[in-house]
């Protein structure tokens, strides 16, 4: 499905190596939610820049795990805050809290069945 957390066409191409995805969901549902409360703290203070910043390392995590949907939100509140766009920054952490759920929900779905 196309609106997956994480693609299928990533865990096909993960097939095989098991142990190193439990290692990346392991590490990413530890240190991820940490980051999120950075930027959601750095919305508060209306510090763009760091957010901007963040978004974008986040968004490079999401890439790497095939996480599409939390990927383009992550994309979104880059460009949102880097042009300054305050309500539209405040509408695409919306859409990013949305979908980090999403994967924290499926990595730790996955784990169980591990």
């Amino acid at each position: 499905m196309p609106n997956e957390p994480i693609s299928k066409p990533w865990f096909d191409k993960m097939k095989g190596k098991e142990a190193f995805i439990t290692r990346l969901f392991t590490v990413f549902l530890r240190e991820e939610p940490q980051r999120v409360a950075k930027i959601r703290t750095a919305m508060e203070s209306r510090q763009l820049g760091e957010v901007t910043y963040l978004a974008h390392s986040l968004k490079g995590a999401a890439a790497t795990l095939g996480a599409e949907p939390l990927h383009e939100a992550c994309l979104q509140l880059e460009l949102a805050a880097k042009s300054e766009d305050e309500g539209q920054s405040v509408e695409a952490l919306r859409q990013l809290d949305e979908q980090i759920e999403r994967v924290y929900e499926r990595m730790q779905d996955w784990l169980k069945l591990q």
